[in-house]
């Protein structure tokens, strides 16, 4: 039986959030669902990125490691997820973020949809000065 794509950020954003941590925690890692632990490096996010957008889109959770332990992470470490994008991928692979509160926890976990696009995706490879 063929999957299908969980939700779309938008969709996403739909749901309390709670509720939003607790499907991206529970649904099933597929093409379009991938989690990363909050300690994963922004390069490794890009990597992610990247390959949903040279095939069919997808979610990337950041926060939730692959058992579905919701971690969060903290609010001042979101930036350098957020720039995985424009600092590791050309083109900037384009993406909607969804962030949900982790519950009895003072941090996040962080939601980035990609979409397929018709453009070719790659890494950046910064060489050494």
């Amino acid at each position: 039986m063929p999957s299908t794509p969980i939700l779309s950020v938008a969709q996403l954003k739909l749901f309390a959030d709670q509720d939003r941590s607790t499907l991206l925690a529970t649904s099933p890692e597929d093409q379009w669902l991938e989690r990363k632990s909050g300690q994963v490096q922004s390069r490794d996010v890009a990597n992610v990125m990247i390959g949903m957008a040279n095939a069919e889109g997808g979610i990337v959770v950041i926060g939730v490691t692959d058992a579905g332990v919701i971690e969060g992470v903290a609010a001042g470490d979101q930036n350098a997820w957020r720039r995985a994008s424009p600092d590791f991928t050309v083109p900037p692979v384009r993406h909607g973020r969804a962030c949900g509160i982790v519950p009895k926890r003072p941090s996040w976990i962080l939601a980035a949809g990609h979409c397929a696009t018709v453009h070719f995706h790659e890494s950046v490879v910064w060489a050494a000065v």
